[in-house]
C-alpha cells in the first residue's frame, strides 16, 4: 500500500474523481484466506510437537534431579511460546486497520514478544539458582541410561519439528515460519549440550550436570536480550533500513529529481516507509502521481520486508 502526498487543490479534485479502492475482494482475499489457515495448522502441530518435548524433558530432569534437562525442557517451552504468540499474531496482529487502530495490530506482536522476554528472566532465575546451589554442594543427580533414551528422542522430535516448520515455511513463503524453524533448530544444539552433560554425570563428573545446565542459561539469556532489544528497536521507531540505501533505490526512479527524506521504522514483515521526493513541478499531477508509484514498487522490490510506503511528492527547489 503506498500514498502519494501531494498538496494542491488538483491533487485533492482529481483525487475526488478516483473510484474507491476495495482491499480484501476476489481470488485474492480468498488466497490470502487459505493461506493463514494453513499456517495456522502448521504453527499448531509445532506446537504440540514443542510442548511434548518441553513436557518429557522437565519431567525426566524433576524426576531425575538433573537440572541440565530441567533447564533444556523450560528453554523448549520457548519455542512452544514463540508458537503461541505467532498464532496470537496471525489473529490479532494481521487484522487490518480498523477505526482505533489506524495503523494496524502489529505492535502486539511486540507486546506478546515482551511477555516471553519476561518468561525467560523467571526461568533464568529459577534455575540459575539450583544450579548454583549444586555447584557448591556435594549432591549429584542420578542418571540411567534411560537419560540417553529421553534426550535422544526429544531431540529426533526437534529434527522433525525444524524440518516440517522449515519446508512449510518455504512452501509457503512465510517468514513467520522460517524464522520459528531457525528458533527450533537452535534448541537441537541445546540438547546436545545436555547430552554431554548428561555423559558427564555418567562417567562420575557429577558437577557436569550443573555446568550443562550453566550454559544452557547462558543462551536463555542471550535470546532474552535479544527478545527486550528487537522489542525496544519497535517500540522507539529505530530505522530499519539505511537511508542511504533507500535514498539511492528512490532517486534511481526516472522523473525523482531528488530525494530529501526517508525514513523507515517497524519490524519483521511490517516496515513502514515514508520519502519526500522533488518532480519538475511542471509536470501534471497525473504524472507527479506515476512517478510515486513506481517509488513505491522499487521500494517494496528492493526491499522485501517492507508493508507499506508514503511518498511525498514536492515541487523540485531550483537555486
Amino acid at each position: 500500500m503506498s500514498a502519494a502526498v501531494i498538496s494542491s487543490p488538483a491533487v485533492e479534485a482529481e483525487d475526488r474523481r478516483r473510484p474507491p479502492l476495495r482491499f480484501g475482494d476476489g481470488d485474492r482475499n480468498r488466497h490470502g484466506d487459505s493461506r493463514r489457515r494453513v499456517i495456522n495448522r502448521v504453527l499448531w502441530l509445532v506446537l504440540l510437537g514443542n510442548a511434548l518435548v518441553a513436557a518429557a524433558k522437565i519431567a525426566y530432569g524433576l524426576f531425575s534431579g538433573s537440572l541440565a534437562i530441567q533447564a533444556d525442557g523450560f528453554h523448549s517451552t520457548l519455542d512452544g511460546a514463540n508458537n503461541v504468540v505467532a498464532l496470537a499474531v496471525m489473529r490479532i496482529a494481521a487484522q487490518p486497520p480498523d477505526e482505533g487502530h489506524p495503523y494496524g495490530h502489529r505492535k502486539f506482536e511486540v507486546l506478546g514478544s515482551l511477555a516471553i522476554g519476561v518468561f525467560v528472566l523467571l526461568m533464568i532465575l529459577r534455575v540459575g539458582e539450583a544450579a548454583w546451589s549444586a555447584l557448591k554442594g556435594a549432591s549429584h543427580p542420578s542418571l540411567g541410561v534411560e537419560a540417553y533414551g529421553v534426550m535422544l528422542v526429544t531431540l529426533a522430535v526437534n529434527l522433525v519439528v525444524t524440518t516440517y516448520e522449515q519446508r512449510e515455511g518455504r512452501r509457503l513463503d512465510s517468514a513467520l515460519l522460517t524464522a520459528d524453524a531457525r528458533h527450533t533448530l537452535a534448541d537441537v544444539f541445546v540438547t546436545l549440550a545436555v547430552l554431554v552433560g548428561v555423559l558427564g554425570v555418567r562417567l562420575g563428573w557429577g558437577k557436569a550436570d550443573a555446568v550443562a545446565s550453566i550454559g544452557v542459561l547462558a543462551l536463555m539469556a542471550w535470546l532474552g536480550y535479544t527478545i527486550f532489544r528487537r522489542a525496544i528497536q519497535v517500540l522507539a521507531d529505530e530505522s530499519v533500513i539505511d537511508p542511504t540505501e533507500l535514498v539511492r533505490v528512490v532517486e534511481s526512479i526516472g522523473g525523482v529529481q531528488r530525494c530529501h527524506r526517508a525514513r523507515s521504522r517497524g519490524g519483521s514483515g511490517d516496515v513502514k516507509v515514508d520519502v519526500v521526493i522533488e518532480v519538475d513541478p511542471e509536470i501534471s499531477v497525473r504524472s507527479a502521481h506515476s512517478i510515486a508509484d513506481r517509488v513505491e514498487e522499487a521500494i517494496q522490490k528492493r526491499f522485501s520486508e517492507v508493508d507499506d510506503v508514503v511518498v511525498h511528492v514536492e515541487p523540485l527547489e531550483k537555486a
